[in-house]
């Protein structure tokens, strides 16, 4: 994806060079750690060999008394540092700093263990090879690389001084030296190009992800309407999630691809509409120079309830009506300017920390909204034949293609409300097509028969008439669900200090150790 060089205002020129996203230091430092174990294995293995008097080691580590604590040290500090960057104990930026004293300190273990006792006379030049291969692995700033590389190279010539200091005869003309030595210089010099070609293309793929103000970090999944980032703010540092269109994405089925644009512009534009604290905020909106569509959102700390239940198993019923309470003002406000949001699901409905406050709840994709006054086969902006929703927690007006309303969202909620309390969807079947003609024609099985866990009658009886086939039967209106919630758990409202001895124990963390950050794709 291309896009326009950014312009810092009033200069005409472009900004300065950014450090390294987040991704790419993260991919960096893994392979560092792969570096270092590499290394560690090495020296287990000399070690062993040195043990065992190998004749191809005779010449050079046999008589070097340095050559056992030099090896321990040196593979028990790259086992150390590589559990260090594995554990995160090292912020990822201050990794490469701590990795150029490394290469050095590892380029002298070296030159101890086989400078130490004289010539090695090997063919192999341990530290060229050294120094080549982590400048390659690891791209750090050529203007710190340079020296560190360069005075790692040097640490040969100056094993062989001190070699001389002690009176071993070494071998002193400037060619012999000069051919020694230039392949560790070279290597140097060579490995900081290497690594300074490596660190541009990386600015470049950053530059390349460049969307307005905003610069993407690392991508957070990829979903069929989509790709979704973490991103940032250029200018406040802001944290927010950038969801977007490749044009690949639209090529992979040119039929469709005007309505994927419209169904996103959509998406984009309904959200940007409605300013209740439980819908998730829209920062900003566009298109880029290839012809990309993308929009900012706020990043959220948490997980969906899909995922909630899953992980922890269906939530005491106070709790539900806490969730189900927040999720009812979002669908309120839509309701009222005219919009239903026909894909209320688990997955769309996250639970946060947001600010000072625990189990915040924000709803998400407003993709399939629409007006009031269409129904379900009309103006859908997905493929022809198709249904939009998900069949899970679709309503039976909107499987058979009747004209939708405010209580089609209700019905689904009712639907997230039996899931909350169950961990069970209200219906199932071997295919999507089955599972949606049970909701047009069964009745639901009471949430209270499909757990062990009590259900409060007034919560199940809510949960029930939300599953009415029959629309008039419904909740007539979001706020009319909210006031028959509010009796269901008398006495047993979900505290702020439950909520948060939730999130002491379970607070969800991505597989980094980092606090679970996503959004829907």
């Amino acid at each position: 994806m291309t896009l326009p060089r950014m312009i810092r205002p009033g200069t005409g020129t472009p900004p300065p060079a950014i450090a390294l996203a987040s991704d790419v230091l993260e991919e960096a430092n893994r392979r560092f750690t792969i570096l270092l174990v590499v290394n560690a294995s090495l020296w287990i293995i000399a070690f062993v060999l040195h043990l065992a008097g190998g004749s191809s080691l005779e010449i050079h580590t046999l008589g070097n008394p340095l050559f056992l604590p030099v090896a321990i040290a040196s593979a028990v500090a790259a086992v150390t540092l590589a559990a260090m960057i594995r554990n995160r104990w090292i912020r990822p930026d201050k990794v490469f700093d701590l990795g150029l004293v490394y290469l050095v300190v590892a380029a002298a273990a070296n030159a101890l263990a086989t400078q130490w006792t004289g010539p090695s006379g090997q063919h192999v030049a341990w530290n060229a090879l050294w120094v080549l291969v982590f400048c390659m692995f690891v791209p750090a700033a050529p203007r710190k690389l340079l020296p560190a590389a360069l005075l790692a190279a040097t640490t040969d010539p100056v094993a062989m001084a001190l070699g001389t200091l002690r009176g071993l005869e070494v071998e002193t003309r400037p060619v012999a030296l000069f051919i020694d030595f230039l392949p560790s210089y070279l290597s140097a010099l060579i490995g900081v190009l290497s690594s300074k070609v490596i660190r541009d293309l990386a600015g470049r793929v950053q530059e390349e992800r460049r969307l307005g103000s905003y610069h993407l970090e690392k991508r957070l999944g990829r979903g069929g309407m989509g790709e979704v980032w973490e991103a940032r703010h250029r200018m406040l540092a802001r944290p927010a999630a950038v969801k977007l269109i490749r044009p690949e994405i639209l090529r992979a089925s040119p039929g469709d691809g005007s309505v994927i644009l419209r169904r996103f512009e959509r998406e984009a534009q309904a959200t940007a509409l409605l300013r209740s604290p439980h819908t998730v905020e829209l920062y900003d909106f566009g298109v880029t120079g290839d012809g990309s569509f993308y929009y900012v959102m706020e990043l959220l700390d948490g997980l969906d309830a899909e995922t909630l239940v899953a992980r922890h198993g269906p939530v005491p019923p106070a709790r539900a009506v806490h969730f189900l309470r927040q999720v009812c003002d979002s669908l309120a406000e839509a309701h009222a300017n005219g919009l239903v949001h026909r894909d209320v699901k688990p997955a769309n409905v996250f639970v946060c920390r947001y600010g000072t406050k625990l189990d915040f709840v924000k709803v998400l994709d407003f993709g399939l909204v629409t007006s009031g006054t269409e129904s379900s086969g009309d103006a859908r902006l997905t493929r022809e034949g198709s249904v939009g929703g998900t069949p899970a927690f679709m309503a039976p007006e909107q499987v058979l293609g009747k004209p939708l309303d405010a209580r089609t969202d209700l019905y689904a909620l009712g639907c997230v409300a039996y899931w909350l309390v169950t961990g069970a969807t209200v219906f199932s079947g071997t295919n999507p097509v089955e599972v949606m003609m049970e909701h047009a024609r069964t009745v639901p099985v009471p949430p209270s028969r499909r757990t062990e866990a009590p259900v409060p009658r007034p919560l199940e009886e809510a949960i029930l008439a939300c599953l009415e086939k029959d629309p008039d039967r419904r909740p007539a209106s979001a706020e009319a669900l909210v006031a028959r919630l509010g009796g269901c758990v008398d006495g047993e409202a979900w505290t702020e200090d439950e909520a948060k001895r939730w999130w002491e124990t379970h607070r969800p963390v991505s597989s980094r150790g980092e606090p679970e950050r996503t959004v829907p794709v």
